[in-house]
């Protein structure tokens, strides 16, 4: 309250400008952040694609099954923790190894979307948000909530996927070619 006050006072005075203009309109976004938002993408996708050019279809598959495995499993476990639906278990799993390679969308989205339309938020759940949100157990009894928990942990499940994944990528196509210059 003493701060509000103070800038009160102070715009009463007219030693503040009470103008918003600056505070109207978003950021333009950098070139450097939608570079870096398609890098991993091209760059996952590159090295599958070279996987199997260079290796063949064992080493081509081997490359995006990993993908896939590491992608599919963190995401579905993800939704899975958060008590999602087994349907948006599964639309996790299926999804995450597609919607990781598109900086637009993410999988949790679409796992939320699912599990909002499986169990839908009644009235109850949104009058209670303020009580159950303080506490684990308020995020998996409150339907609303739950949406929100799946969208979370099936996010975070298929990023950490896409690095593990990509790293063991990288990792298997620069022993592939270390091995194929011996």
């Amino acid at each position: 309250m003493p701060g509000v006050q103070a800038h009160l006072e102070k715009i009463a005075a007219g030693q503040e400008n009470t103008d918003t203009t600056e505070i109207n309109s978003l950021p333009a976004k950098k070139a450097g952040a939608k570079i870096i938002g398609w890098a991993i993408p091209v760059i996952i996708i590159a090295l599958i694609a070279a996987g199997f050019v260079f290796g063949g279809m064992k080493k081509g598959a081997d490359l995006l099954g990993a993908w896939v495995i590491w992608n599919a499993a963190l995401a579905g476990i993800g939704a899975l923790i958060a008590g999602g639906h087994p349907l948006t278990v599964i639309m996790a799993a299926v999804g995450a190894p597609f919607t990781s390679l598109c900086p637009l969308v993410g999988v949790g989205m679409f796992a939320g979307i699912v599990q909002a339309f499986m169990c839908k938020p009644k009235v109850a759940d949104m009058e209670s948000v303020m009580d159950d949100v303080s506490s684990v157990k308020g995020f998996y009894k409150n339907r609303l909530l739950r949406v929100l928990l799946v969208f979370f942990l099936s996010s975070l499940g298929s990023s950490i996927g896409t690095f593990v994944g990509g790293s063991s990528i990288v990792v298997s196509i620069v022993s592939f070619f270390k091995d194929l210059i011996k």
